[in-house]
């Protein structure tokens, strides 16, 4: 488990404690609780292969590009609500096939495409 976070099971919280990026997780970990810190990086590629849940709500992130899931075919649940979020590159969602949930209410988005969100037939 990362410094300062605390893991139970597969549930790593690292909750207001201050991180500008997403520590190193175990690859067991399922459900990341990311919310409340400083993250500004669109990159999440060292989330674990597996994550089914995802909760970065109330970070610093500012838009997100093509590259920024490396690996997200098992993620069900992406929480992004209260970013900085204004705009997307690409089709940032086309690896994430399996989501079922996408938070994004309360960034500052100017506009959605239908592309955004094209192959998310689970949503």
């Amino acid at each position: 488990c990362p410094e300062k976070c605390t893991c139970k099971g597969m549930v790593a919280v690292c909750v207001g404690l201050g991180f500008e990026n997403i520590p190193a997780l175990p690859a067991s970990t399922k459900v990341l609780y990311m919310n409340y810190n400083n993250v500004r990086s669109q990159f999440f590629t060292t989330v674990p292969y597996d994550l089914l849940v995802l909760d970065m709500t109330n970070n610093k992130l500012t838009f997100l590009e093509q590259a920024s899931f490396g690996s997200c075919q098992h993620l069900w649940d992406l929480r992004l609500s209260k970013n900085e979020i204004s705009h997307f590159v690409g089709r940032v969602f086309n690896r994430c096939s399996n989501l079922r949930s996408l938070d994004l209410s309360h960034n500052p988005i100017s506009a959605l495409s239908t592309e955004l969100i094209s192959g998310l037939t689970s949503l």
